[in-house]
């Protein structure tokens, strides 16, 4: 156990002595519901004004349909949005071309048109992370196979706050179809305060390596394993965005392990244990409650205007360590 406790601490990522933290901006449904209808408006080419919609609000999501049969989710709990549009899944392929550099610069185009740089305020970034094709190929009465496609394009986003990086589900998502057509998108982004509340001391790499490892021992049978059962993926510091059906009230520090199983059996462990002494909230509450419904904006009031939209650059590297 002593050298997987060795391997953690030398992966470990964005380290640093204290961390601000920042409290997250409750919303009311129908600020939620306006934003979930003015991104999906975007998916269907409408602008935000003409978006014509249906709202059907469940006990913890809201249910919206546009123009063109595009669909949007929101959930009360976190704000999380998913919008699709009407693609059959063969519908509008890619086609044979696999080139990721080039498919990896149409999603960021994608993202750009869709203005998701518009939720990103000061101090935050929104950066490209990763790129997945989804493929399809087919098979004659005779046994032989068929090309591989190319049907979608999904590029995710990573959000920073402050240089450090905002684990959970992607903090964003497009998916693209075949003639630049975008087939879905999503955003998980818990708007914050922009001035932190409290700033902690961060716990050494070591003590939170000790604390994965004990989190391990309790989920395995026997509770027996060493060095050479896993490879660690990752180890970094950095803030957690909880599900998108969980509520949330902090942004604290807090560490996450990757752990990959050796051998014969796939398993891979994320594990989260905080980065500092002090614990405002617990990583696995449950939703209680939807947000209550604040008092709708009076005529004549004009929402704040979000900060950032300008020279947004999803492609600039991350400043994360890596092998």
């Amino acid at each position: 156990m002593a050298a997987l406790l060795d391997k953690l601490v030398a992966k470990v990522c964005d380290h640093r002595d204290s961390v601000p933290v920042f409290r997250i901006q409750q919303r009311s449904l129908d600020e939620m519901e306006g934003f979930a209808i003015r991104l999906a408006g975007s998916l269907a080419g409408e602008d935000a004004g003409d978006a014509k919609s249906h709202v059907a609000r469940g006990q913890s999501r809201s249910n919206i349909l546009l123009a063109e049969g595009v669909r949007a989710s929101v959930f009360h709990a976190s704000g999380a949005i998913v919008a699709k549009a009407a693609l059959a899944p063969m519908e509008h392929l890619i086609g044979d071309r696999s080139d990721k550099a080039a498919l990896t610069q149409s999603v960021v185009a994608a993202a750009k048109r869709l203005g998701l740089d518009r939720v990103v305020g000061a101090g935050e970034q929104l950066l490209f992370e990763r790129l997945w094709q989804i493929k399809a190929a087919g098979m004659d009465g005779s046994g032989v196979r068929s090309p591989e496609v190319v049907c979608r394009a999904v590029g995710a986003f990573r959000r920073y706050l402050h240089d450090l990086p905002v684990w959970g589900r992607a903090s964003a998502f497009v998916e693209l179809a075949g003639e630049n057509r975008i087939g879905a998108v999503g955003l998980d982004w818990r708007p914050i305060v922009a001035e932190p509340f409290d700033r902690v001391k961060v716990i050494a790499p070591e003590q939170a390596a000790r604390a994965v490892l004990g989190d391990l021992n309790g989920r395995l049978p026997g509770g027996s394993f060493g060095e050479e059962d896993f490879d660690v993926g990752l180890f970094s510091l950095g803030y957690l965005s909880m599900p998108k059906r969980h509520e949330q009230s902090v942004f604290a520090p807090v560490y996450v392990a990757q752990l990959e199983r050796r051998g014969w059996s796939s398993t891979n462990y994320i594990i989260i244990v905080g980065g500092s002494e002090t614990a405002y909230e617990s990583y696995c509450r449950k939703t209680s409650s939807p947000p209550r419904d604040a008092a709708k904006p009076k005529p004549g009031d004009k929402p704040a205007k979000p900060q950032g939209g300008h020279g947004w650059d999803p492609m600039a590297k991350p400043k994360l360590c890596h092998d």
